[in-house]
């Protein structure tokens, strides 16, 4: 006798407990009705092995000596958030006492890498680093002014400051816009001059900038009825004055284009 697929015990999804419909493909070999069912029932099988396996395993809390249970994960230490706590506080209270670099008093940290006690002394350090590193003002040589040629004690070395008074410093700039060039605007021929020689602006302003790009618009003539019109926009290709022209030039073409199939 001939066993048939028909004879065989259908159990349905091994995870939903779904009937596998026999349209499905190969569906005398499926186990699941679809992806999400195979990937769940994989991943209990998983976890249910690992938790199989953590039961086996002697894990005792590092702090009461308590068993963990099966759902704390593999590398955990402590049974609870409360050991944990008891914990750092116990490596808290036998930190090593640490010294101030400023005022010298002792204080202790969580990490053990400050070195000042507060956010006082730490400030005070800060600010005594920096004058150290500063030239005193005695030390500095008096220099010129480069504009107006009078002597002062720069606050910094010469090479940085050559001006004596921000007022030095604007009407220098002020000398050196006068000298650049005019430069015509091509819109509005206003002559003006540029901030400085390398600046490429070729308008005065932002407004004839913005009129300037703008491309001229010309008139043109209807393909269709012969009236002048202008495009909304110089980049346009419109040979029509209206969507009326333009409906019955495409009727045209398309006419033109099946009676040329017809011929061939």
């Amino acid at each position: 006798m001939t066993a048939r697929l028909d004879d065989l015990e259908d159990d349905g999804c091994l995870w939903c407990g779904d009937e596998i419909g026999m349209t499905a493909p190969r569906s005398y070999l499926r186990r699941y009705c679809d992806m999400r069912c195979c990937k769940a029932h994989r991943d209990h099988m998983g976890k249910a092995e690992r938790l199989e396996a953590k039961e086996k395993q002697d894990r005792r809390c590092a702090q009461c000596k308590a068993p963990l249970p099966a759902s704390k994960r593999a590398d955990a230490i402590y049974c609870s958030k409360a050991c944990k706590r008891q914990v750092m506080m116990q490596r808290f209270r036998k930190r090593a006492p640490l010294t101030c670099l400023r005022c010298g008093a002792g204080f202790t940290c969580s990490t053990g890498s400050r070195l000042y006690c507060g956010d006082d002394c730490h400030t005070a350090a800060i600010r005594q680093q920096r004058k150290d590193r500063s030239v005193p003002l005695a030390r500095l040589q008096r220099a010129t002014c480069r504009w107006c040629s009078a002597t002062f004690t720069p606050r910094r070395t010469p090479p940085l400051q050559v001006l004596c008074s921000p007022e030095c410093d604007k009407a220098e700039r002020k000398a050196k816009h006068e000298e650049q060039p005019e430069r015509a605007c091509p819109t509005c021929s206003t002559p003006f001059r540029p901030e400085r020689p390398s600046d490429p602006r070729k308008y005065c302003s932002r407004s004839c900038a913005a009129q300037g790009r703008v491309l001229p618009r010309e008139d043109r003539s209807c393909a269709i009825c012969s009236t002048t019109f202008r495009p909304a926009f110089p980049s346009v290709r419109a040979i029509t004055c209206s969507p009326s022209c333009a409906s019955f030039l495409h009727y045209q073409r398309r006419r033109v284009a099946i009676t040329c199939e017809a011929i061939s």
